[in-house]
């Protein structure tokens, strides 16, 4: 993606929920074990002229990422630091919809 920073994730598999494609996903990517929360939001965009989805969950875990299967970095920022950032096109449709739900968290 040109380094521009992305979300952990990836495409839902046939047969799998959004939450076990998730769990799967930042498994293989990271080697983290999370939990899936609630869907933060959604968006759509185009890739290679398919439209697609990209759900935002709010999900949990301890530790930190043990390797990185896919990514050059991993990195935690402030809620006013994740604007700043140059994300990649499909990823920065959902990061208004981030910063709002954790911006409404007591």
């Amino acid at each position: 993606m040109g380094e521009r920073w992305e979300f952990p994730g990836g495409k839902v598999e046939a047969g799998e929920r959004d939450e076990d494609a998730l769990v799967r996903e930042f498994q293989e990517e990271l080697e983290l074990s999370i939990t899936v929360g609630p869907l933060i939001g959604k968006t759509s965009f185009v890739h290679n002229g398919v439209m697609r989805e990209l759900y935002a969950y709010e999900v949990s875990f301890s530790g930190e990422p043990s390797s990185l299967h896919e990514h050059l970095q991993v990195r935690w920022v402030s809620l006013p630091e994740l604007n700043t950032l140059r994300f990649a096109d499909s990823d920065g449709k959902i990061v208004g919809a981030i910063v709002s739900y954790l911006e409404k968290k007591p």
